[in-house]
């Protein structure tokens, strides 16, 4: 099985972790709902959301109509996990990259595709893309954490699986208390906002035969969003804690 669907298996069975968790323990989703100040009776069931509403993994339900959104991230290790993962131009699109911009990461990613470079983002173009990437830094969280303009997404939750520690968050903070980290690179010209996220080139995908990892097609040359899930629940207090 290759890595990416170990890791979409091991999502699916966290998910189904945290849905076993809410129908046992129903004092926290309520608990949940008051944390958020939201509106809504008794908590009546949580599903998993497919790819029906985009960055909220989970679905919660309550009396009245009420709904929470939870986008789910887990890691067993302090290393950096996929936050998600998208084309280059299709993020663009949605986010309003400037030519320049495109154009410093495209040449990145076609440095690792066609062996020219390891480095990502070239000393050349750091400081532009830095100031741009600084002025565009809310609505990137926003998108790669909920999906711009999803109303939806409310909670965002961390599981440390080491000790099955779980950590929630009003994902709205988080997207903004992210947004505001400065913009800054690696050695390799990796973009990090701040402490806790990174934007590279995917990489990887080797049981993907065809196309070759030369053809821009290849999913390895997506862009991806990683993050210290287990750093930031160390470092920043949750509004709410639980155990699986």
């Amino acid at each position: 099985m290759s890595a990416d669907r170990l890791n979409a298996k091991f999502g699916t069975d966290t998910e189904k972790q945290l849905c076993t968790l809410f129908r046992k323990n129903k004092d926290l989703p309520e608990k949940l709902l008051r944390k958020l100040n939201l509106s809504g009776g008794d908590f009546l069931e949580v599903y998993p959301t497919g790819t029906s509403n985009k960055k909220s993994d989970l679905l919660a339900m309550y009396a009245g109509g009420a709904g929470i959104g939870i986008n789910v991230k887990s890691a067993r290790s302090i290393g950096f996990n996929q936050v998600t993962r998208t084309w280059l131009d299709s993020f663009a699109s949605k986010i309003g990259l400037s030519e320049f911009a495109i154009k410093a990461i495209q040449n990145g990613i076609d440095n690792h595709r066609l062996k020219r470079s390891k480095i990502l983002i070239e000393e050349q173009y750091r400081d532009l893309l830095a100031t741009e990437l600084s002025k565009k830094s809310g609505k990137i969280i926003e998108e790669i954490f909920m999906g711009i303009g999803n109303d939806v997404a409310k909670c965002l939750v961390l599981i440390n699986k080491a000790n099955n520690t779980i950590h929630f968050y009003d994902i709205r903070e988080a997207v903004y208390s992210i947004s505001k980290q400065p913009i800054e690179f690696s050695k390799n010209g990796v973009i990090q906002f701040g402490d806790f996220i990174t934007l590279q080139r995917k990489g990887g995908d080797g049981n993907v035969k065809r196309p070759p990892k030369s053809d821009p097609k290849h999913p390895g040359n997506q862009i991806q969003f990683k993050m210290k899930i287990i750093k930031y629940m160390e470092a920043v207090p949750p509004m709410l804690t639980s155990s699986l």
